[in-house]
């Protein structure tokens, strides 16, 4: 894996840093707005000379996939254990190695579509915060139910997300890590950043288990 783009407003010697001990490892994701550095695990697919349809998932991808989809049934509640803590000890041996990441004191837990349940992401997001005790910061959706912002034109993305998240903790001084599992366009992480911004978080950093990897022909 190779560093994909540029990293946001985190201070530069902690940058520098960072992208050292990151190479070959992680993806840097391009800035996205409200947040200081956004990474990812790795692409979700493996491209190839192969059409985009047929490309290959990566590990990471394919953790998210089993836990997210393929073991979604409660009859697999064993099998999507095993998934999810799988990928949750690969994002918690990133957090501890790296210092920028082991440095925040607060893991932010995304809300599903379905806020009447719990999704893959935000099992996956507590599971990393129980590691050393940090604390969990809960943003709220709004309303129960909302479109995935991937499913919807760019056009109309940030009138969909506007308003939709809420959190009600004092965030001062705090240094928290936004965990998801899928970050495809980023702008449901923007908005979250935003909300936390509000609320002051003095610095926010975002860790995906995977990123969308877009093929050629969808730009």
């Amino acid at each position: 894996m190779s560093i994909a783009a540029g990293i946001g407003r985190a201070p530069r010697h902690q940058v520098g840093r960072l992208l050292l001990l990151l190479r070959d490892e992680l993806l840097a994701v391009a800035q996205i707005p409200n947040i200081d550095a956004t990474l990812a695990l790795d692409w979700t697919k493996v491209p190839s000379e192969a059409p985009a349809p047929q490309w290959a998932n990566t590990t990471a991808y394919q953790l998210v996939h089993d836990g997210k989809y393929r073991f979604a049934s409660p009859k697999f509640k064993d099998e999507q254990r095993v998934v999810g803590r799988t990928l949750a000890d690969w994002l918690i041996s990133v957090i501890d190695r790296h210092p920028l990441l082991r440095q925040t004191d607060g893991v932010v837990v995304v809300p599903g579509h379905d806020a009447r349940r719990e999704s893959f992401g935000a099992r996956l997001a507590v599971s990393v915060a129980h590691h050393n005790n940090r604390r969990t910061v809960d943003v709220r959706a709004v309303h129960e139910f909302r479109v995935a912002a991937k499913n919807v034109d760019e056009l109309n993305r940030a009138n969909l997300l506007k308003d939709q998240f809420e959190c009600n903790q004092k965030l001062e001084r705090r240094r928290l890590l936004i965990i998801d599992d899928v970050i495809h366009t980023g702008s449901t992480v923007a908005e979250i950043g935003g909300v936390l911004r509000t609320a002051g978080a003095a610095q926010i950093l975002a860790l995906g288990a995977a990123k969308t990897l877009r093929s050629p022909s969808r730009g």
